[in-house]
C-alpha cells in the first residue's frame, strides 16, 4: 500500500467518526421529543488480513493489512426510557414493548411510540398531525372486558357525554401475610371503591392473625358507605363499620388452601370481629 493508499484508509476513519457525530448530534436534538427514541452507531472495516504468504484473503495480496471503516448502521435503542407526567388527560405512554396503532391522514396505518393525544371536536383522539388513535372497544355487557376478536376502530370519546356511574363489583387484593407474627397480631392495607352514585370511597381490610397459618380478616366502610352496596342489606352504615368477614388458611408451604365464605359482618359471624 502506497502512502496515497494509507492516507486515503485513515480518512475513511475520520468519515465514519463524522457520521458518527451526525448520530450523536440527531440524539442531543430530539433530547425533548416525545417518544423519541436514540440511536447508537456501528462499525465495519473495509477489508483486513494479516501479512504473510499463509494470511491470503480475497484480495490475493499478503500485504494488504485494510482498507479502512463503514458505518456498519445506526441501530435504534426501543428500551423503556423514563416516564413524564403531564396536565393533558388524554396524554399516554406504552410500558414495555408495543405501539400505538394509528389511522394516517394522508391513507394507510401507522405505528408510533409517541402519546401525546388531543381529543377533536368530534371525539376521536388524535396525534398532533391529526393521525387517529386505533384500538377496540369496552363491552359494557361484559363490565368493561375488551373484545379483540373483530377489527380496531378510532378511539371516539364523546365530549360532553356523561357515563352512567357504576358500582364496584368486585376488589382484588395482593398481600404478605408475615407467618412471624404472635397470635393476635393485625394489620391493615387499603382499597378505593366506588359506589352505584359514583362516589368514591375507602375500604379497609384487616387481618388477624387466629393461629399457624390461620388468618381472620374484615372490611371496614371507615367513612359513609351504604352497606347495601356491598352486602345487599337495606341499611345505612355509620364512620368504621364492618361490612364483610372471613379467613384464610395456608398450608405449610405458605400457599392458600382455603378461603372461607365471605358473609355479610352485620348479620353472622363472632361480634368480637366488629366490636
Amino acid at each position: 500500500m502506497g502512502i496515497a493508499g494509507a492516507f486515503y484508509t485513515a480518512l475513511s476513519g475520520l468519515g465514519v467518526n463524522s457520521s458518527n457525530l451526525s448520530v450523536i448530534g440527531n440524539n442531543l436534538a430530539n433530547i425533548n421529543t416525545i417518544g423519541f427514541k436514540g440511536s447508537s452507531t456501528t462499525f465495519q472495516d473495509l477489508f483486513s488480513a494479516n501479512l504473510g504468504a499463509a494470511a491470503f484473503q480475497g484480495n490475493g495480496n499478503p500485504s494488504q493489512v485494510g482498507l479502512g471503516a463503514k458505518i456498519g448502521g445506526a441501530i435504534q435503542n426501543f428500551g423503556q426510557s423514563t416516564f413524564m407526567s403531564t396536565s393533558n388527560n388524554t396524554d399516554m405512554a406504552i410500558q414495555g414493548q408495543g405501539f400505538f396503532y394509528m389511522d394516517l391522514v394522508g391513507g394507510g396505518f401507522g405505528f408510533t411510540r409517541s402519546g401525546n393525544f388531543t381529543v377533536r371536536e368530534n371525539g376521536n383522539l388524535v396525534d398532533p398531525s391529526g393521525n387517529r388513535v386505533m384500538g377496540w372497544s369496552a363491552n359494557a355487557s361484559t363490565m368493561g372486558a375488551i373484545d379483540t376478536s373483530g377489527a380496531p376502530s378510532p378511539i371516539n370519546i364523546p365530549v360532553g357525554v356523561t357515563v352512567p356511574a357504576m358500582r364496584t363489583a368486585a376488589v382484588s387484593f395482593v398481600a404478605n401475610l408475615d407467618s412471624t407474627l404472635q397470635y393476635g397480631n393485625a394489620f391493615s392495607s387499603s382499597v378505593q371503591v366506588y359506589d352505584s352514585l359514583g362516589a368514591k370511597h375507602n375500604l379497609i381490610v384487616t387481618y388477624t392473625k387466629q393461629a399457624n397459618n390461620h388468618w381472620d380478616f374484615v372490611v371496614w366502610a371507615p367513612d359513609a358507605l351504604h352497606v347495601d352496596e356491598v352486602t345487599g342489606l337495606q341499611t345505612p352504615s355509620s364512620p368504621n363499620l364492618p361490612l364483610v368477614h372471613g379467613s384464610l388458611l395456608f398450608g405449610t408451604d405458605g400457599r392458600l388452601v382455603y378461603s372461607g365464605e365471605v358473609v355479610p359482618a352485620l348479620t353472622q359471624g363472632p361480634s368480637a370481629l366488629w366490636t
